[in-house]
């Protein structure tokens, strides 16, 4: 076909996952499948996760399973000060410390979204 131009448009569209899709109350963060909140007025927060009864196994405080994933800071856990509770903060990255369950963190609150 000579002298015809032919032009063939090509767009990628990216359609979300629905099965990732959340809808959390005010105030919470959407994050697989969950919602999460933060408590704005402590920047560090106890993810729930304790070696209260056998140092070095880290169990969930609710379920009293042990922990499967672990997201340690350098050098942590370190177990100083009786550290038995596992807390996240901002300015590590969000990776997890080894903290004393004496002092006072806010808990990082986690509940189902809605889809």
């Amino acid at each position: 076909m000579k002298g015809e131009i032919l032009i063939i448009g090509l767009f990628l569209v990216s359609l979300p996952d629905t099965s990732l899709a959340t809808d959390c109350p005010d105030g919470w963060m959407a994050y697989n499948a969950s919602c999460y909140l933060f408590a704005h007025d402590n920047p560090y927060h106890w993810i729930g996760l304790t070696d209260d009864v056998i140092e070095g196994q880290w169990k969930w405080h609710d379920t009293d399973q042990v922990a499967t994933f672990t997201n340690w800071w350098t050098g942590q856990p370190d177990g100083l000060r009786n550290a038995n509770c596992v807390i996240i903060h901002a300015a590590l990255q969000y990776k997890w410390t080894d903290q004393g369950c004496q002092e006072s963190f806010k808990p990082l609150c986690e509940i189902a979204s809605v889809y």
